[in-house]
């Protein structure tokens, strides 16, 4: 019969559904019931210590499950835990017993700052919906499972400050939808596996305090020539890693925050860098880094704070620094820069720390820093600055610490320091410092350490030292100091360490057993 020639179009829909049902049966597994959710938690509850069995007591009628401590439900007719949060609740144990195809429906586990040791165990794959992984803050050891990979929803994956150990492995980039991924403060060794630049989705990537070694690159995904296009903070510090600072690492233009310091990157600073025209955080320093500081470098104008300090670069700090308002901490310390503190700094108005101790620099301090009164920290020590010590200085009326030691400054000691009521550091040691200690000195109250020897200083000491009570450190050898010791300081309790030999003073501090004779 012609009709049998052809399929009925009820016999190809019924064909279309079986394919269709064959296609999908193997994924779609039904959501878990109650009964499942409520064993797999109290199966696990059963097999910790410490004191989360109270932590958990709300556990138990599983009539309530999702009025139990940390449980979230979703909005379905019957109860389904789409979230387990218990943050810092004191749980011992481990995450092996936890039945993870049982609450396969979670979107979000939150067991950040507790007490759990062991591994992640690979059946942590059963959890295909998870958006949010937050591990961290526990003492989970082991590595990080291969199945992991599988968590393809993943928006946040946070397993820092733990003891986890072995390598990135290059599955990581398979989760294409990390916004953050942060597994700082462990153990992994190894490279960084390129393959993190497959994650064009993540804004935040922190691998800090590992045993990271290698240079850095990152493998752009399939078809795409822009890799991590929307990442704005990079974390690498405090590892092991090696090699010039890519080219991978200068193409991040969404970078805003960007910390490669204390790990042995060498080669010179790439001038691209100043491309990154979002950062307001760049730290290079304690690294392997030559040659001098690009003047690009001016160009971030949104940077507030700069660190280079520590590594082995040279030349003359570049006058575009200046261009640089928005800083509000400068360290450019233990390096081989020479010449001229430039007087462009006197711009940098919001700088609170400034460093340039440890170089070779050389010339006067400038006046104009006396502009910088957001100032804490003024560190110029180990130069070969020359000259007097500016007294516009006594403008930094917010100044806690003044290292000027080990230069070769001469002149008196400007008596408007006496206006830095807040410092708690001075040191003027290893200097050609002449004439008088002024008494304006004896003004500041909370001075904790005040060094002043070696210099050329002469008369008395200032009659208010230790007024304040606070002086535990104090130094003034190798002068020509005269007269007694001023009555604070023979009553002054907090001193630990007290030296003033070679001058021509005379006094007695009984309660340190120490007698000061001329010398």
């Amino acid at each position: 019969h012609p009709a049998m020639d052809s399929p009925s179009p009820w016999r190809t829909l019924l064909a279309s559904l079986i394919i269709l049902m064959a296609l999908v049966s193997p994924t779609a597994a039904p959501p878990p019931t109650p009964g499942e959710q409520a064993g797999a938690l109290l199966a696990w509850r059963a097999t910790l210590g410490g004191q989360s069995q109270r932590a958990l007591r709300s556990w138990g009628n599983t009539s309530t499950l999702c009025s139990w401590r940390g449980v979230r439900c979703g909005a379905r007719r019957r109860p389904v835990i789409t979230g387990v949060h218990l943050r810092g609740v004191r749980l011992a144990g481990t995450l092996g017993s936890l039945d993870f195809a049982a609450l396969r429906a979670l979107t979000s586990l939150d067991l950040w700052r507790n007490r759990l040791a062991g591994s992640i165990p690979p059946s942590i794959a059963a959890l295909g919906e998870l958006h949010a992984l937050l591990l961290q803050g526990n003492q989970i050891s082991g590595s990080i499972p291969p199945s992991l990979a599988n968590l393809t929803r993943l928006h946040l994956l946070m397993l820092h400050d733990n003891q986890i150990s072995g390598e990135i492995a290059g599955q990581i980039g398979e989760l294409g939808n990390l916004v953050s991924l942060d597994l700082s403060g462990n153990q992994l060794v190894g490279s960084i596996p390129c393959e993190i630049g497959h994650l064009n989705h993540l804004v935040r990537l922190d691998l800090s305090d590992n045993k990271l070694s290698g240079p850095v690159s990152f493998c752009p995904a399939n078809n795409s020539t822009v890799n991590l296009e929307n990442l704005n903070r990079l974390s690498l510090s405090r590892n092991n890693l090696a090699g010039p600072i890519s080219k991978d690492i200068v193409n991040l233009s969404s970078l805003q925050h960007l910390d490669i310091s204390q790990n042995n990157f060498s080669g010179l600073i790439p001038g691209g860098v100043g491309g990154l025209n979002k950062l307001t955080f760049l730290h290079l320093s304690d690294n392997q880094l030559s040659g001098p500081i690009p003047p690009e470098i001016g160009n971030l104008q949104r940077l507030k704070q700069l660190n280079l300090s520590a590594n082995h670069l040279e030349g003359y700090i570049p006058t575009s620094l200046g261009n640089l308002t928005q800083l509000t901490a400068l360290n450019l310390s233990t390096n081989e820069l020479i010449g001229p503190i430039p007087k462009e700094i006197r711009n940098l108005v919001n700088l609170e720390s400034l460093g340039l101790g440890q170089n070779k620099l050389t010339a006067s301090i400038p006046n104009s820093l006396g502009n910088l009164t957001k100032l804490t920290t003024l560190d110029l020590h180990d130069n070969q600055l020359s000259g007097n010590i500016p007294r516009e200085l006594g403008y930094l009326v917010n100044l806690e610490e003044l290292n000027i030691y080990n230069n070769t400054l001469s002149g008196s000691i400007p008596s408007s320091l006496g206006n830095l009521t807040k410092l708690t550091t001075l040191y003027l040691c290893y200097n050609q410092l002449s004439g008088s200690i002024p008494q304006e000195i004896g003004n500041l109250r909370n001075l904790v350490w005040l060094t002043l020897s070696s210099n050329k200083l002469s008369g008395p000491l200032p009659s208010g030292l230790c007024s304040g009570g606070r002086l535990q450190n104090f130094t003034a050898y190798n002068n020509m100091l005269v007269g007694p010791l001023p009555t604070s300081l023979l009553r002054c309790t907090s001193l630990v360490r007290f030296r003033l030999e070679r001058n021509q003073l005379q006094g007695d501090i009984s309660e340190m057993g120490t007698q000061i004779l001329s010398t």
